[in-house]
């Protein structure tokens, strides 16, 4: 990771932001160990998650410093690397670590069932339950909702066939790697970059929508941004405002290079996407352009909308 800049630039949120000071590092610093506790551990109170972790580890230093040093140094070793920007202190990459949370955790939760006082062990029965609410509903839900597959040959071969020069191609999240998959496959039109680096479309731009409609500071919103390489940000990133329509095509239009036409195409490819923020997207381009064609498979679905000048 240290060599590839791509992948520096994608976990860039991940490092320490030394450049904003003394004071606001040590605030990420916090935060980002907190967030830990969040993902990749699943506990839905991640501050309770973490004060029991720091418990167990005053525990385990008491009892046997050298397990103590044997559990710990991985995890100081990664926030070292973190605030030096060479390994990210967030989400998948952290899973060799988890066992060694697990374990910090239940010392600290053990230090309350082990108490004298009668009230002790009520309250680690709490605790026990707020930390594990969360991934026992998960795991219900898990076993209950099998995951599908998607048919996203199906819509992109057909992506392929209508696709016409100057057209966009816009993709939800977890799209990406099925569209990027099938750009070799299918053989979409793609050229290739000097240094052999694939990522430049024949008369197509591309732009990853975030999955999630979210709400930013109390207005429902989508999160645009453009690529031109893998894991690189492009031209632009923003976030629209979903009580304000009209705003994707004025940033839509802003942004994108659509070569003096009249009218402007965009196709929406969906995929591993769950319904509500799907309703959303399709809801929000429809009230902002005209839906002139779509194919959907089970799981995925190509729409295509034209906007006009």
């Amino acid at each position: 990771m240290t060599v590839n800049q791509d992948l520096l630039n994608m976990w860039d949120d991940s490092f320490m932001p030394f450049s904003l000071g003394l004071a606001a590092s040590f605030q990420w610093l916090i935060r980002s160990f907190v967030k830990v506790f969040e993902g990749p551990l699943n506990l839905f109170y991640a501050e309770a998650g973490a004060i029991l972790f720091l418990l167990g580890c005053i525990k385990v230093f008491q009892r046997d410093r050298e397990r103590f040093s044997l559990w710990v140094t991985p995890i100081l070793l990664v926030i070292i690397a973190a605030c030096v920007g060479k390994y990210p202190l967030q989400g998948r990459l952290l899973l060799f670590l988890t066992p060694v949370f697990f374990i910090l955790i239940s010392e600290g939760l053990e230090s309350f069932f082990a108490h004298q006082r009668r009230i002790y062990p009520y309250v680690g029965i709490v605790l026990a339950g707020l930390l594990l609410a969360h991934p026992v509903k998960q795991s219900f839900y898990d076993l209950t909702h099998k995951r599908t597959i998607e048919e996203n040959r199906v819509v992109l071969n057909y992506l392929k066939m209508q696709f016409q020069k100057g057209d966009f191609v816009f993709y939800n999240n977890s799209a990406q790697y099925a569209f990027f998959y099938y750009v070799t496959s299918l053989k979409l039109p793609v050229i290739e970059l000097e240094g052999k680096q694939v990522g430049a479309y024949f008369g197509c731009d591309i732009a990853k929508i975030f999955d999630q409609s979210d709400f930013y500071k109390g207005k429902q919103y989508m999160a645009y941004r453009y690529e031109q390489l893998f894991f690189r940000q492009g031209r632009f990133a923003g976030l629209i405002r979903g009580d304000k329509r009209s705003n994707t095509v004025k940033f839509i239009s802003q942004n994108l290079d659509w070569q003096g036409k009249d009218h402007k195409r965009i196709w929406l490819f969906l995929s591993h996407l769950q319904s509500k923020p799907k309703k959303f997207l399709l809801d929000y381009f429809d009230s902002v352009a005209t839906r002139r064609d779509k194919r959907e498979g089970h799981g995925a679905g190509v729409y295509l909308y034209e906007f006009k000048s």
